[in-house]
């Protein structure tokens, strides 16, 4: 998230590594800061390069606010919360969200009745007009195994010496 017009010209991490970009975190253990560290890792780019890193904010609203207010130039975080407080938005990665549950509650009347507000076409319009989000494979029921290849459910259990 950035302030309108993109004034600092932020177009990848590598720019909060800048001493002229004051950077609001996310809060250590939120699922963005996860992400952030990941693609961080990735990219090589050691933590502690990032300008302020220190300075944390609670959630998606509170860092669109820390830029909207001008106590920072950028946060990271989601679309359409910058959009809700007139920012740009510079998209660094795509996360895929996922529902889970145990195959044998499928056919519970409240998974069903989940399954089908996630399938409806209005509920898919609702999501589709948020900013950055995309409802393409809302109610559809996977495996785990072909959306995480490496999953494994079922672990065998260690004997005992």
């Amino acid at each position: 998230m950035v302030a309108p017009g993109n004034p600092l010209g932020i177009l990848s991490l590598r720019d909060l590594c800048r001493r002229d970009v004051r950077f609001a975190n996310r809060t250590r253990g939120t699922g963005t800061r996860v992400v952030m560290e990941e693609l961080l890792a990735a990219q090589k780019i050691p933590a502690s390069a990032l300008a302020e890193l220190e300075r944390t904010e609670p959630s998606h609203r509170a860092a669109a606010e820390a830029v909207a207010s001008g106590s920072a130039d950028v946060a990271f975080g989601i679309e359409a919360a910058a959009r809700a407080r007139g920012l740009d938005f510079v998209p660094l990665s795509r996360e895929l969200y996922f529902l889970v549950t145990l195959q044998q509650a499928l056919d519970q009347p409240q998974v069903q009745t989940l399954l089908a507000l996630l399938r409806s076409e209005a509920r898919r319009a609702q999501l589709n007009a948020l900013p950055g989000y995309a409802a393409e494979n809302s109610g559809e029921v996977l495996s785990l195994r072909r959306v995480l290849p490496w999953w494994n459910y079922r672990k065998p259990k260690r004997r005992r010496a």
